[in-house]
């Protein structure tokens, strides 16, 4: 057994969460299931149509570089690896947001899950009693709408107010992710843009840390729901990382998962997926190979060392008749 650093461990923890993912999709996932529905009620960190008078040409979340970048986007990435299936991504927004108005007349029929971001546009002009009624009443209306979706309420990103929403959203027994705090950090605003208006929104980086905590939230719903016949309580944890023959395991560009040749399409495609995570979260993206023998455990090589990582999976139901470790 050998001691690993701490960027090690923590490159190590990411691969152990996203395993979580995997076991998820061979646990729940059917071909039979339908496609689910995202939905997203917000403002212009959501989606904002191109608006050239402020130098701005884009259609999806402002100051996001591109689509895949905004908060929604990212939100539905993590939905469907979470899940095993693909989700279908509807934004709107409320009506006279500066106001805390009402829930708008098109919303799709299904949603299982929905995300609630309004307040940047709220002009204060309400006592805080009926700003809190009219924001519980969306609430109650989504909830109405949607009854048996995970949602999850948002803070504004730099603006007051989020204190009567989140107090309408405990009310209702809604999560609430406060990303207020992230909109007063270095780097997290827009760069670039002519307008100091869409610099205002949330960069890239913003974008990306919204959507984590708006997923702290959310995630234990999307367990929940999608695991009550199978899993539950699921905490993926390195338990043990163990050296195999070779030199100090050094993490390196020149890393490699090794998978067995006999590996299923929807492990082909979440390995993909890991190595491109780890290389969003750390700058490195080990390449996949599927090179070993049929039905063998995963290896993370360098070229001078080999890991074998072993990740603890807890099930209330026991799932091939035993509680398992799951080998990486």
């Amino acid at each position: 057994m050998n001691t690993i650093n701490d960027f090690t461990a923590k490159f190590l923890q990411a691969i152990g969460t996203l395993l979580l993912a995997m076991v998820l999709f061979v646990a729940t996932a059917s071909p039979a299931d339908e496609a689910g529905t995202l939905l997203v009620v917000g403002n212009s960190l959501g989606k904002h149509g191109p608006a050239p008078s402020i130098g701005w040409n884009a259609n999806n979340g402002m100051a996001a570089s591109a689509p895949e970048y905004d908060y929604a986007h990212l939100l539905l990435k993590k939905l469907n690896l979470a899940t095993g299936k693909e989700h279908r991504l509807f934004i709107t927004r409320v009506v006279d947001e500066s106001n805390v108005g009402s829930l708008p007349a098109e919303l799709p029929k299904q949603a299982d899950v929905v995300v609630l971001q309004i307040g940047d546009n709220y002009k204060q002009k309400l006592d805080r009693a009926e700003a809190m009624r009219r924001y519980r009443a969306l609430v109650t209306g989504l909830k109405r709408a949607y009854p048996s979706a995970a949602i999850v309420c948002v803070s504004p990103w730099k603006c007051a107010g989020g204190d009567f929403m989140q107090e309408a959203a405990q009310a209702e027994h809604i999560p609430f992710a406060n990303i207020k705090p992230l909109g007063g950090k270095p780097g997290m605003d827009g760069i670039g843009y002519s307008s100091w208006a869409v610099n205002w929104h949330p960069g890239d980086r913003g974008m990306e840390a919204i959507a984590d905590a708006i997923w702290e939230k959310l995630s234990p719903q999307i367990v929940k729901s999608r695991a009550t016949a199978t899993l539950t309580g699921i905490v993926p944890e390195v338990q043990e990382a163990t050296l195999l023959p070779g030199e100090e395991f050094l993490l390196t560009k020149e890393m490699h998962f090794h998978a067995p040749s006999n590996a299923s399409a929807p492990l082909r495609h979440l390995l993909e997926e890991l190595s491109t995570e780890c290389g969003r979260r750390f700058g490195i993206a080990p390449a996949v190979a599927f090179d070993l023998q049929e039905n063998d455990h995963l290896l993370l090589a360098t070229p001078d060392a080999t890991m074998r990582c072993q990740c603890e999976i807890h099930a209330r139901q026991q799932l091939a008749g035993q509680l398992f470790h799951s080998p990486l």
